[in-house]
């Protein structure tokens, strides 16, 4: 927030430094934390993603080059009596070893150390498909407690997990070992869009590496543990309904995806899993992120202080995030009750649960009602996580309750307590509260979990965290953008339950950084050399151009109409531009699109400015108006007797009133028109826009400003 006046500066500073560090340290010790990096303090996914090279002869250099694009990912091991903490790119993986090791030959890694991965480590054939030629571990920066280690993957076969191995001697007598990390390859290479709403119906488009060939897909909390066949229970929180991807007409490396997320909760992430139909599911390092929030507007701000942005967002409920459970083996509404805790699923100890623990239970799944069963007919296998449990029924998840600790029990499988709850209710998903933090993040740069901790908070990097205003479903935000960057695009980044909470945040829409200080709507003819009027601040230049387009992002879909693009001309805050509108559609209203630098440079995208264009058609119009009913002629091309035109000092979009009562036009011989208008409302001295909608207040044009006022 902005910094407040005090007579103690200092105090104040230390204050909220303190403040920031707590935030800081809240963010990195979320409490569902499956894996932790050693070296960064962070809790991070346990899943490596490896994908295989296109071209088998590629070899590691083409492998290195591919995978720049792809975000880290870090991942906890245990080999002997040493933590190792690790990260991997798609095609290269790193080690770190915790502080405290002191004889890195004989417990860690070393230069003489060589890594590799195989169907199996204590296999004598490591070679493709069964795995890679070994790679030696180089140190990271002169370190002897980071290394990195680059592997050809080409020969790997794509949806196969394998082992990564680890020889920590080389040469030496010490074996090679595996070091309990499993990875995927895999051929999906993006995944489009990365934000999605809880709703049916999402449409994914897939990229992969080559042919993405019998694809199948589903989305998950963890993709361990998880199989391509159907979720055991439809419509639980923690994944969806594994599809069948359906391959492009024509472009065998594009696939469609078809999810129901409808169940899972937002304001979470879920890892994209997939099986290449041979029967294994892995991840394939793309991460989804289900939005709490929709609607967010205006997608343009201006690099100051106080920049609103309204959104909707549904009302959050007291469902928590950070304990995930399910009915399996049963219908959506009973099953062996099943947790979800260090990464793994498991079963919970019936002894003395009650219909009480029962409740919560069902509550937390968003049902009602609540009966435990008793041992469960289906016993479950792996860990059981829970026993004696005790809850006073007004916790909102399972847990809350007391019990004997995780994975402290001395009961069977035969002993898996199941559930039956009652029917599903309409609870309000967890998503818009008071304490729900907003900040735009530089959508080139890390993702909005990664911005929150490490980048600078009031830099170009990222905005400062400001607090949600609102109820019900409408939510306000007013940010500091001062220090952002003119001509590019931030993700707004939403963190539902704000610092203190267990989730991330996540993008849920894109913010353009406009440089124009003068927005609205401007008039040109449906003509060549049509010449708009630019405010801009000083980061225009001659280089900058500007075009119209019916949008201005052609990332998603191309533009259906656009003009060539026209360089500024002037100095300082007023520019012009001379674009040929000929090619455009009457009545008509286009974005002006703006690119900072200019096609010739790629430093800045292509963004929209906020300034709209209408394409008009009136060439002449009365420019005085008496305080009466007035009869007036104006010329219009394309005009008809449903064409409205109205008197306004707002804007013309139709949703300001007019000053001058909308009326409709009367033929009087080719392109001139008559229209009687009644000014008895209107103020002497003052100037009102003439407004021209073509095809009436029925119609589906939006009308538009004709280029002539009147007074």
């Amino acid at each position: 927030m902005r910094r407040q006046r005090t007579n103690c500066p200092k105090q104040q500073q230390q204050q909220q430094q303190h403040h920031q560090q707590q935030q800081h340290e809240q963010r990195r010790q979320r409490t569902n934390c499956p894996a932790f990096d050693c070296s960064k303090g962070e809790c991070v996914d346990p899943e490596v993603l490896l994908s295989q090279a296109p071209n088998p002869s590629a070899g590691v250099d083409s492998i290195r080059h591919r995978a720049h694009s792809v975000p880290f990912e870090v991942i906890t091991i245990l080999l002997g009596v040493v933590f190792l903490c690790g990260f991997a790119l798609r095609h290269a993986i790193g080690f770190t070893a915790p502080h405290g090791v002191a004889n890195s030959e004989a417990a860690g890694c070393s230069a003489a150390s060589q890594g590799l991965v195989a169907m199996q480590c204590s296999g004598s054939n490591v070679m493709p498909p069964n795995g890679t030629l070994p790679g030696s571990l180089v140190a990271v920066a002169s370190s002897t407690t980071s290394w990195t280690l680059s592997l050809d993957f080409a020969g790997l076969q794509v949806g196969v997990a394998y082992e990564l191995c680890l020889d920590a001697d080389g040469s030496g007598p010490l074996p090679v070992g595996d070091t309990g990390i499993k990875v995927f390859a895999t051929s999906v290479a993006s995944v489009l869009p990365a934000t999605v709403p809880a709703d049916a119906g999402q449409e994914m488009q897939v990229t992969c590496d080559g042919p993405c060939g019998n694809l199948s897909a589903h989305l998950a909390v963890t993709c361990q543990g998880t199989s391509g066949a159907a979720a055991q229970v439809p419509g639980e929180s923690t994944r969806t309904m594994a599809v069948a991807a359906v391959e492009v007409a024509g472009a065998p490396s594009f696939a469609t995806l078809l999810l129901d997320a409808s169940s899972l909760r937002p304001g979470r992430y879920y890892q994209l899993c997939v099986d290449h139909g041979l029967g294994q599911t892995g991840a394939s390092g793309q991460q989804i992120y289900v939005a709490s929030v929709t609607g967010a507007m205006p997608k343009m701000i201006r690099a100051d202080v106080g920049q609103a942005l309204a959104f909707d967002c549904e009302v959050c409920s007291t469902r928590p995030d950070d304990s995930h459970v399910r009915l399996a083996d049963g219908t959506a509404l009973s099953g062996r009750l099943e947790i979800f805790h260090d990464g793994a699923w498991g079963s919970v100890c019936g002894r003395n649960f009650t219909d009480v623990e029962a409740s919560v239970v069902c509550h937390q799944l968003g049902l009602v009602g609540g009966e435990s069963l008793g041992a469960s007919s289906a016993s479950g296998s792996g860990p059981i996580w829970m026993s004696g449990v005790g809850c006073k029924g007004s916790e909102t998840g399972l847990g809350q309750c007391s019990h004997a600790g995780w994975d402290v029990h001395n009961c069977s499988h035969t002993e898996d307590v199941a559930v039956l709850c009652s029917h599903t209710v309409d609870s309000p998903k967890m998503c818009c509260t008071s304490k729900s933090q907003v900040f735009l993040a530089l959508a080139s740069g890390p993702s909005c979990a990664d911005a929150a901790v490490n980048s600078e908070a009031g830099g170009h990097a990222r905005s400062d965290f400001v607090m949600m205003q609102g109820a019900g479903t409408a939510w306000t935000v007013s940010l500091e953008a001062g220090a952002l960057s003119v001509g590019s695009y931030y993700s707004l980044c939403i963190d539902g339950d704000g610092s203190f909470g267990p989730l991330d945040p996540g993008a849920v829409d894109l913010i353009y950084i406009t440089p124009l200080s003068q927005l609205g709507t401007v008039a040109i003819m449906k003509r060549t050399f049509q010449r708009m009027l630019i405010h801009c601040d000083s980061s225009c230049t001659t280089s900058t151009e500007v075009f119209l387009a019916t949008h201005c992002d052609n990332s998603s879909a191309p533009a259906l109409e656009q003009t060539a693009a026209a360089q500024l001309l002037g100095s300082g805050e007023l520019w012009e531009a001379t674009v040929d509108a000929s090619s455009l559609t009457l009545g008509q209203t286009y974005r002006v699109c703006l690119d900072r630098d200019g096609a010739s440079k790629s430093a800045f995208p292509v963004g929209d400015s906020g300034l709209l264009a209408y394409v008009s058609n009136v060439d002449s119009a009365p420019v005085a108006l008496a305080s009466k009913l007035q009869s007036a002629t104006l010329t219009c091309e394309g005009c008809s007797s449903a064409t409205d035109v109205y008197l306004t000092s707002g804007v013309c979009d139709g949703t300001v009133i007019p000053a001058v009562p909308r009326a409709s036009l009367g033929a009087a011989g080719g392109s001139e028109w008559t229209v009687l208008l009644d000014g008895r409302s209107i103020k002497t001295g003052k100037h009102y826009r003439l407004c021209v909608d073509l095809d009436g207040e029925n119609g589906t044009l939006l009308g538009g400003p004709s280029r002539f006022e009147v007074g």
